[in-house]
């Protein structure tokens, strides 16, 4: 079941990081691994690990109707290592980008504070970045529209300048960001760089294009969150 969060993206169900990778049930909150009690943090190492998670990720994101968002809650982990991360996260993000899942998105939530060291670390060796809640920001099942994520990862500052503009407008087109934006004396080109970037990386959606007074026709992105 999805709510709307927008006009043009919908929520799915949150899947919650707990700790029984094998017991997985596609709307339940039971997904990762480990032995701990379930109200111990989670400790998330190794490669295998993390193999072990990217099937269900990978699951979750096809069983999705397009243009849907799916929350990945990890209020319950404490840390998650380079290998876990590059086997699971990593790979989601990779085969996303890839346009595997067409028009289908993920966040992460509730992302505390040494788990969001954990992941920047993670991302900016790695080299991409993904949109993440950090914890107290905002519940999985609770979404303020006032509220925004963070891009956490290798993402430099006119990219999270961007973003915050999308945000802010609800969709957004090259021409408009080069208004928003007087200061940085962006082109027609440098502007849809900046946003085929953001939509690549997961964190804003291509919508259908729409005309141009003149003629011709622009791309519309619309933030994923």
């Amino acid at each position: 079941m999805t709510d709307t969060i927008s006009t043009y993206l919908n929520r799915d169900s949150p899947l919650v990081l707990t700790q029984d990778f094998d017991a997985v049930d596609r709307r339940s909150t039971i997904i990762t691994g480990g032995n701990a009690p379930l109200e111990s943090p989670l400790i998330l190492v190794g490669r295998s690990e993390g193999k072990r998670l990217l099937p269900v990720l990978i699951a979750a994101m096809e069983a999705m109707p397009p243009r849907s968002i799916l929350p990945v809650d990890c209020g319950l982990v404490r840390i998650m290592d380079v290998s876990f991360g590059d086997e699971s996260l990593v790979r989601l993000a990779r085969r996303r980008a890839a346009r595997e899942f067409p028009e289908r998105f993920f966040v992460l939530e509730n992302v505390g504070e040494e788990l969001e060291a954990n992941l920047k670390t993670l991302l900016e060796i790695r080299e991409i970045f993904v949109p993440v809640w950090l914890s107290g920001s905002a519940q999985a099942s609770v979404v303020s529209q006032t509220e925004s994520p963070i891009l956490l990862g290798d993402v430099g500052p006119e990219m999270r300048e961007t973003y915050q503009v999308a945000r802010r407008l609800g969709k957004l087109t090259a021409r408009e960001l080069i208004e928003q934006l007087p200061a940085a004396r962006l082109s027609i080109a440098a502007a849809s760089n900046r946003l085929t970037r953001l939509a690549e990386a997961g964190a804003l959606a291509a919508l259908d294009s729409e005309s141009v007074e003149g003629g011709g026709r622009q791309k519309v992105f619309a933030p994923v969150w």
